[in-house]
């Protein structure tokens, strides 16, 4: 590549990180000039971002002109697209009028009245956000202006100084033993959604291979994107091996990315049933593929397809299926495909699994976050825990009261 123009900036390559920098002077809202850097792995992806980039940014910028600009120069090709996807969601939830004000005109106070506001109606309806969704957009922001504050375009960043609301955390819905096994038996029998003995080939392959998604997230815990990412490769003789996750993208549409962190990539181990479940499935969806011919395509040899071997999209089979199998199953409000992953989780502790060996079934870094959602289950098994500890120690009641009569009959 040519070297760039006098005074147009400096391209370097960092050797000691492997970093191509971009170094330039840029004009701030102060009428100064500051030295600024812009960072990429690769220097194609570097010149694309010096592309986007405005050096010369007008200090009179909206808070919407530079949230595009955060997106295109600071988010894009540097983080996941379901980070950006997110990113994206939470901004879009920041008001017109709020985004249409010059960024040096924001001021703590009104940045605090406007999440006050979207946590009394901040749906599109005019309904209450969660005070989850509210202070994710209050994180977004903080990170998004704090890129402007680094830029010199403002001197500090005003949605810091404000106050998050209190989480109020919803009650995390999860499955009983009875309820899971009544969800498995009507995604197994397969008549929730459609009459068997009058649906097509299409539709009964929809309706096994839901019946085995549900089996799997009971069964391991996955995430929804770990159970539509897995593929047949990933499949060993007792082990489910978790290497992919599925994603998506304005641009790529549905696509096979990693899984959500480094902890997620690991292997767990089934039981023999589901194992023949999952070979059963294999032979049934090779030979769905035959009679489907080229009409079945499945390039990535997903384990879990929609009728055409393509990626199954979430709200396809949220609205159509699953929303019937909750309603055949009687399952409680507010039970989702992640309510799947929870009932794992609880019945995994109940059942007396370390929380150790929980945690890296599900793909956590560490067992903080069992320890803070699944308090109650831990609760039940330290009282459980004294019963036993007090048997081994002084022998059960039974014992200890045939003991007692013996020596009084001595």
């Amino acid at each position: 590549m040519a070297n760039r123009a006098k005074g147009t900036g400096t391209i370097i390559h960092d050797k000691k990180r492997n970093r191509w920098i971009f170094q330039f002077w840029q004009t701030m809202s102060d009428g100064k000039k500051h030295r600024r850097a812009v960072a990429a792995k690769t220097r194609a992806v570097l010149e694309q971002r010096i592309a986007k980039l405005d050096i010369t940014v007008a200090p009179d910028i909206t808070l919407r002109e530079w949230m595009q600009k955060w997106l295109a120069v600071y988010v894009d090709n540097v983080v996941k697209d379901n980070t950006i996807v997110y990113y994206r969601r939470m901004l879009a939830y920041v008001p017109q009028e709020i985004q249409k004000r010059q960024l040096a005109t924001l001021t703590p106070l009104m940045c605090q009245s406007m999440l006050m506001d979207l946590l009394d109606h901040g749906r599109q309806n005019g309904g209450p956000l969660s005070t989850s969704t509210v202070r994710s957009i209050r994180s977004t922001l903080i990170t998004c202006l704090d890129s402007a504050k680094d830029a010199g375009l403002l001197k500090t960043n005003p949605v810091k100084a404000t106050k998050p609301p209190r989480l109020i955390r919803k009650e995390k819905v999860f499955l009983s033993p009875a309820q899971a096994q009544r969800l498995l038996a009507v995604a197994e029998k397969g008549s929730y959604y459609i009459d068997k003995t009058t649906a097509d080939p299409g539709q009964l392959y929809l309706l096994q291979c839901y019946a085995v998604l549900i089996r799997l997230a009971l069964v391991t815990g996955m995430r929804r994107g770990e159970l539509l990412g897995l593929t047949w490769p990933c499949v060993g003789t007792d082990t489910l091996s978790i290497r992919y996750q599925e994603q998506y993208s304005s641009e790529k549409g549905y696509y096979l990315g990693t899984p959500k962190t480094r902890t997620s990539i690991r292997t767990i181990s089934l039981d023999h049933s589901t194992m023949k479940v999952l070979n059963d499935w294999r032979y049934y969806q090779q030979a769905y593929a035959e009679q489907l011919g080229n009409q079945f395509q499945n390039p990535h040899q997903l384990v879990l397809t929609n009728a055409f071997g393509a990626f199954v999209h979430p709200d396809n089979f949220r609205c159509r299926h699953w929303a019937a199998m909750c309603k055949a199953a009687d399952l409680p409000k507010g039970c989702t495909l992640h309510s799947l992953r929870h009932t794992a989780a609880t019945l995994m502790l109940q059942a007396g699994v370390d929380i150790k060996t929980c945690a890296q079934r599900l793909g956590h870094a560490n067992a903080t976050m069992l320890l803070k959602v699944y308090a109650h289950v831990l609760d039940e098994n330290d009282a459980k825990a004294a019963d036993k500890l007090a048997d081994l120690v002084t022998g059960p009641k039974n014992k200890k009261s045939d003991c007692a009569g013996t020596q009084s009959d001595k």
